[in-house]
């Protein structure tokens, strides 16, 4: 799986390593729009985490299984997990 890193960027969401490379590319200097436009054509991929985790782990309940997972880790409430699951 990919790393992740946080963004600081106009999406401050957290973005994949890769996403975030992008996005680098995207707003670093000395970069003409002749290859921004071609960057873009090329397939730049932007995803967040929650993408990823979708892709590994197509099936249903993922959720359910990372909030019973990570309860049963960190000996955390049930309630406080699913919150920052949901987040």
């Amino acid at each position: 799986m990919e790393n992740t890193k946080q963004n600081t960027g106009p999406n401050s969401g957290q973005l994949t390593r890769i996403s975030g490379n992008n996005m680098g590319f995207l707003v670093g200097k000395d970069r003409t729009p002749e290859q921004i436009v071609e960057f873009l054509k090329e397939g730049a991929v932007f995803r967040e985490f929650p993408d990823v985790l979708e892709k590994v782990y197509p099936g249903a309940y993922l959720t359910e299984r990372l909030v019973s997972g990570l309860e049963a880790i960190t000996g955390e409430a049930r309630d406080s997990v699913a919150k920052k699951v949901r987040n």
